[in-house]
């Protein structure tokens, strides 16, 4: 028995969703203003539940992995591989830790990639 999958990012750059992901999630898109220097972003509360992003919280929330899950490589950010992966029910306080953007799930003795 697994825990809800967990949303990671498995290459160098950051987690990160595509624009495709992040319409089928129903984010929307802040366009820049000129406090902003020209660069807009994706607000993703309509479906987030307020959670802070890099949590694993939010990375197993149904809508993403569920998004994830269906658009594989698509679902990518520009500096993503997104990947699904299984914590077991008997992780005792799994965390997701990253080396340059290249993220895992790990535990104190334990680690799931």
């Amino acid at each position: 028995m697994t825990m809800p999958k967990v949303v990671i990012n498995t290459c160098f750059g950051g987690f990160g969703l595509s624009d495709v992901a992040h319409h089928r999630l129903g984010s929307i898109y802040v366009k820049p203003n000129e406090d902003s220097f020209g660069v807009g972003y994706w607000n993703t509360t309509p479906w987030d539940e307020g959670l802070e992003r890099d949590t694993l919280e939010f990375r197993a929330l149904p809508a993403l992995v569920d998004v994830v899950e269906l658009l594989g490589d698509e679902a990518n950010g520009s500096s993503a591989r997104l990947r699904i992966v299984d914590v077991p029910n008997d992780a005792r306080q799994p965390y997701i830790t990253d080396y340059d953007g290249r993220e895992t799930v790990r535990e104190s003795h334990r680690v799931w990639r």
